[in-house]
């Protein structure tokens, strides 16, 4: 799957050659992905420093698009994201 994406296939392409669902496609391509990073401390360090750096761009067009702050929306979806994680 890696392979076939890698080589600009398409994921309807992909998920037809092998005859599973789009979503399927996605979901396992995304889990490989997630898993073939490699992460450790120094990834780790090197995420958050371009986290941080970038983050006042990505939830200005969040907040933007809500009509909110920008640390508001951070904020709110953060906290979802710790709700989500406890119910599993």
């Amino acid at each position: 799957m890696v392979g076939l994406k890698s080589t600009g296939h398409t994921f309807k392409q992909i998920s037809e050659y092998l005859e599973i669902a789009q979503t399927t496609c996605v979901e396992r391509y995304n889990k490989l992905m997630k898993t073939a990073v490699g992460w450790d401390k120094e990834m780790d360090k090197k995420l958050e420093k371009a986290y941080l750096k970038h983050r006042d761009k990505i939830w200005e067009a969040v907040g933007g698009e809500l009509g909110i702050p920008w640390r508001a929306a951070e904020d709110r979806a953060f906290d979802l994201g710790k709700k989500r994680l406890a119910k599993r």
